[in-house]
């Protein structure tokens, strides 16, 4: 005669895992939020020296004046919170003025 096999986990068991687990997450979750933060921030970052660099490299080729500012739009210069967006344009009259007709770079 063969014994009686069990397959499965108990209920004991799985309480146990699920206590593990929830320990694991509460001790993982403050590290994973500095590191989404970090992240965005290089983010951000490596943007606005991508604009820089293509800025002064369009001024170079235009001999000219480009100029980088904030804009919550992406069309105007309108705002003094960088963390909203920017843009960079041809600043043809160097007055560092968005005009009507600025070519958004």
């Amino acid at each position: 005669m063969q014994g009686n096999r069990e397959y499965g986990f108990g209920i004991i068991e799985l309480v146990v895992t699920l206590a593990v687990v929830g320990i694991l997450a509460t001790i993982a979750a403050p590290s994973l939020m500095t590191m989404i933060r970090d992240n965005r921030m290089t983010a951000y970052t490596n943007q606005l020296t991508a604009t820089l660099m293509r800025a002064r490299s369009e001024a170079i080729s235009r001999r000219g004046s480009v100029t980088v500012c904030p804009s919550s739009n992406g069309t105007a210069c309108n705002t003094t919170q960088a963390e909203l967006g920017w843009i960079s344009f041809w600043d043809v009259d160097a007055d560092g003025v968005a005009d009507g007709g600025a070519e958004v770079i």
